[in-house]
């Protein structure tokens, strides 16, 4: 689910030009809070694995049991903490009116004249417009070290992931991928 939404707010950014824009960021924020809802729980999971398999590779007596215990517990408060949230949000008005507002832009999306064009080019356009970006960032990171390389390539990793997650077409439509 949490990757589902993923791609619905990547696909409504890589098209957003295509749509009305309130209705389409309308959409992403609650894509958006329900992504950060899904989260919790699993980034929660992810952490104490990787923590968990961490501590086992160190050497007997390195990090004692009291330490481990805690950091477990601690890790899985924090899962139980948002899967109960995330339930109490799956049941809630808000919710519901995401679903509802999925399906209705599904059925009557609110698409701007430029919709109706043939989609190779429009999409061929788009698809450009996606790998400059990637470029930008790729040449951005280039030379940064530290926090700010850091965040410069997790700037190239989300740019990537947007290409990434575009239909499979926009790789046929245009002739310098990444």
């Amino acid at each position: 689910m949490r990757s589902a939404t993923r791609r619905l707010r990547s696909t409504l950014s890589a098209y957003g030009k295509l749509f009305d824009a309130d209705a389409a960021d309308q959409l992403k924020t609650e894509l958006k809070w329900l992504g950060k809802v899904l989260g919790k729980a699993r980034d929660a999971e992810v952490l104490r694995d990787r923590i968990g398999e961490l501590m086992n590779e160190q050497p007997d007596g390195l990090v004692p049991a009291s330490a481990a215990s805690r950091i477990n517990d601690e890790l899985e408060t924090a899962f139980n903490s948002g899967y109960r949230n995330m339930l109490r949000s799956l049941g809630t008005k808000r919710y519901f009116r995401l679903l509802e507002s999925l399906e209705e832009f599904r059925d009557e999306p609110p698409t701007k004249p430029r919709a109706g064009k043939k989609a190779r080019p429009v999409t061929a356009k788009l698809a450009g417009r996606a790998i400059k970006r990637l470029r930008r960032s790729q040449k951005a990171a280039a030379g940064q070290t530290g926090v700010e390389g850091d965040r410069a390539l997790h700037q190239v990793r989300k740019d990537a992931k947007r290409c990434a997650m575009r239909p499979k077409h926009w790789r046929t439509s245009t002739r310098n991928p990444p």
